[in-house]
């Protein structure tokens, strides 16, 4: 070959193969990395990877690791995913090859919440239960708050059918029922005082309890025991990965909850605790309210064991003390104390078992302070139930449940001390015990695809036990300790009246089209515990009784019918319902009844029955930026007195307004999503006056003036209302995210509005002067820290 031929060859081979020749290969690089999760630096999968402006991309695997071959250059790595925000990075394929990288979730007011629960959007229309009541939780801290504290029962008071006792007080009543016709069931076992404070507060911490079921119609024929509502409250499992923390302080009380596995997957525990110092907050009262004390704490410990997947064993503890200290000379104490176990078991792919046992007890203290009068008034209740439930699934659509349940009670209605050098003379009255045994069988069944019908049963009896002694008194003549006759004795454990009887339980549904239902339901109920009480909301002077001879288990017959719509999707959902009730055997006092340390308490009450009857209308929004609901009540509830005397009589023997008939209730509460993190809460709470006894006259006896009081809850006090406001922060860039606080700021009582907590009348000489008591007249203003780890 010449040289010429030569050089053009290898001129050929500089320009194919050299850089950018058409034999050029370019030199590749593999490059791998990880993605984390920028808060928990867990893996995230199946996020997009690119090589910006670049034809190289790939997605990253289970463990978070990706890998791309790349050419030898500088790049704009961009990492993208629907869940969190885009990150674009500059790498060097040649200095480095490999990386890790951190990416952080979607702010989560970017995002629509997502609320990951068993209930169904829809629910409200196509499930069988009615009359029930459903409280988002863990919307609680960002809510309009009293002094930085969550409360489930204030909450519950904002729902359709149900009012407060009054200003800060923890009861509440249900379609007309009065306080004790309320159950509260905390893991199966009864809490039969929840207020802290003397009612400013419920003695349930929010944070400890997983799940709420209300009951005001249509109540599981599992339950009984009370005449108007049921309440379910499930306090929370531990975690069975790792252990998380929760709490929060604020101006009154402080909260702190722990969760987590003792034994990886077989047992974990739930432990929170609440602590109040209101002292705090009382010495910045005036002087009288700083010469008072107050003090309480509560605790719910929950151990949970987990052996298989058949079986579960829950143990539930919970534990409440309250002291509170007039600047006078009275303070008062009570106190909480019970105990759940509960067993679970999958028997088959058809059949489960439940069976548990609880015992709880309740002591109230009144202490005298008055030099030389020193003394200890106590009372209890005490009750201990073991229970068995067979449930058995016999299709999809229709199962059957029955069981059995033995309670035993004991009651010390009353016991007088004297402490140290005191004047006053010892006294008690008898305690009292009875046994309750029940039995109950239940079916659901889905006879048409529009059409669901549930029916139960519920048998009881009760027998009321000695020892104890009775009074007989004279025939043809009023019940009093004059006419007592005779004393009848009664050994240990001696039957000295028994009472029995069915309760029938009837719900139905029916699916009109697939965003509509009517709903119709029937249940009766009976009681035999009856609370002793001359104030409208529960206190420690207050103390329970059992049915006996001379007072009959109370009966009630409700009938409710409800039409249910959902609209937009299932955004709004509305719902009219109406109830009819009728109550047998309830209890109402004598005027100027007697009832601390009474031994002959059948002297002071009187045997009545009554009826009310209520439309509820309620629209909720569900889903969006704003949510909220809206809802009004017209309630009637009467009373009439069974009076076989003329001088007994109340009204003449008249049906008279009942001391919870508050015709009209209004409620308006909303939600309104601010963006990064902001969120502002309302609620507008209007309801009509309670019943009261106004004086109508004054007499003369032996020379001097006296009020006379005729007719009694002729009278009403002004109306209730109130607004109430919060802004509350949350610090969370994601709904998953374990790590985040909440600080609300509330306001409550807005306009200052001074609603009448009661009425009283004070003679001076020939005038009588009317005084009203407020409990709260101005905006009390608060702050509070929750926080999550």
């Amino acid at each position: 070959m010449s040289m010429r031929g030569l050089f053009l060859l290898l001129l050929g081979v500089a320009v194919l193969a050299g850089p950018g020749g058409l034999l050029a290969q370019p030199t590749l690089v593999r490059y791998t990395g990880v993605v984390l999760d920028y808060d928990t630096h867990l893996p995230v999968a199946g996020v997009t990877v690119q090589a910006y402006n670049k034809q190289f991309q790939t997605l990253t695997d289970s463990a978070g690791n990706f890998a791309l071959s790349l050419p030898v250059d500088q790049y704009d790595l961009v990492f993208t995913h629907v869940a969190y925000q885009r990150l674009q990075t500059p790498i060097y394929v040649l200095d480095k090859t490999t990386g890790t990288f951190f990416l952080k979730h979607n702010p989560v007011y970017e995002l629509q919440e997502v609320v990951v629960e068993s209930r169904r959007r829809d629910a409200a229309v196509r499930d069988l239960q009615m009359g029930n009541v459903r409280i988002n939780l863990s919307q609680l801290k960002k809510t309009p708050l009293v002094l930085g504290e969550a409360d489930i029962l204030r909450a519950l008071t904002l729902q359709p059918g149900i009012v407060s006792g009054g200003e800060t007080v923890s009861s509440y009543y249900v379609r007309g029922g009065s306080a004790d016709q309320n159950l509260i069931l905390l893991d199966g076992a009864p809490v039969f005082n929840v207020a802290h404070l003397l009612g400013f507060y419920s003695g349930i911490n929010a944070d400890a309890i997983q799940n709420l079921e209300f009951y005001k119609a249509g109540m599981p024929a599992e339950y009984g025991g009370r005449l108007s509502s049921i309440m379910l409250l499930n306090a929370r499992s531990g975690n069975t990965d790792t252990f998380r923390y929760s709490g929060g302080v604020g101006l009154v009380s402080s909260r702190l909850l722990a969760n987590g596995p003792l034994i990886r997957k077989k047992l974990t525990v739930m432990a929170a605790g609440r602590i109040a110092y209101p002292k705090l907050m009382m010495n910045l009262g005036p002087e009288d309210v700083r010469r008072s004390d107050a003090f309480y704490y509560d605790g719910i410990l929950k151990l949970s064991y987990i052996p298989d997947d058949r079986n579960r064993v829950n143990l539930t503890l919970y534990n409440s003390d309250d002291r509170y200290r007039f600047p006078g000379d009275t303070s008062y104490a009570w106190r909480n104390l019970l105990g759940s176990l509960v067993w679970r078991s999958s028997l088959g792919k058809r059949w489960s078992l439940s069976l548990s046992g609880n015992a709880s007890t309740y002591r109230s203290y009144i202490q005298g302070l008055s030099p030389f009068y020193t003394y200890r008034l106590a009372s209890s209740i005490r009750q201990q139930e073991g229970k068995l439930v067979l449930t058995y699934a016999i299709a999809p659509n229709q199962k059957l449940s029955w069981g059995t349940g033995l309670v035993r009670y004991r009651i010390e209605p009353g016991s007088l001390t004297p402490t140290g050098t005191s004047f006053i003379v010892p006294d008690q009255v008898q305690p009292e015990n009875a046994r309750e045994w029940s039995g109950f069988l239940s079916t659901e069944n889905r006879i048409t695809r529009f059409l669901d019908i549930q029916f139960g049963a519920r048998f009881t009896r009760y027998d009321y036990l000695g020892p104890r002694s009775q009074y007989t008194y004279a025939p043809g003549e009023p019940r009093t300790l004059e006419s007592i006759t005779d004393t009848l004795s009664f050994t240990k454990g001696q039957t000295i009246r028994s009472y029995q009887g069915a309760e029938p339980r009837l719900l139905l549904r029916i699916l009109l089209d697939p965003a509509t239902s009517l709903k119709l339901s029937y249940n009766r109920t009976r009681q035999y515990l009856h609370l002793i009480t001359n104030t409208t909301s529960v206190t420690p002077v207050d103390y329970w009784k059992l049915s006996d001879t001379y007072l009959e288990p109370e009966t009630a017959d409700q009938y409710a019918a409800g039409l249910y719509r959902n609209f937009m999707d299932n955004q709004f959902e509305t719902s009219v319902e109406g109830y009819y009730k009728r109550i047998d055997h309830s209890i109402e006092y004598k005027n100027g009844a007697s009832l601390s340390l009474n031994p002959a308490l059948e002297t002071q009450v009187l045997p009545s029955r009554g009826y009310g009857y209520g439309v509820e209308l309620s629209v909720r929004k569900t889903t969006g930026l704003l949510t909220g609901n809206l809802s009004y009540t017209y309630a009637r509830t009467y009373t009439q007195v069974l009076a076989a005397f003329i001088k007994e009589q109340v009204n003449g023997g008249a049906y008279f307004p009942g001391n919870a008939d508050r015709p009209h209730n209004f409620v308006l509460a909303t939600s309104l999503k601010l963006g990064r993190g902001w969120e502002f809460a309302s609620n507008f709470v209007y309801t009509s006056g309670r019943p009261a006894t106004y004086p109508d006259g004054s007499y003369f006896i032996n020379g001097g003036i006296v009020t006379n009081y005729s007719v009694r809850n002729e009278d009403r006090l002004p109306a209730y209302h109130r607004l109430d406001v919060s802004f509350s922060y949350d610090t969370r860039r994601f709904l998953q995210q374990r790590r985040y606080s909440v600080v609300n700021f509330s306001f409550y009582n807005v306009y200052m509005h001074r609603n009448v907590y009661s009425l009283y009348f004070k003679r001076d000489g020939s005038r009588i002067h009317a005084y009203q008591l407020s409990v709260i007249g101005s905006i009390i203003p608060s702050i509070s820290w929750n926080f999550n780890f």
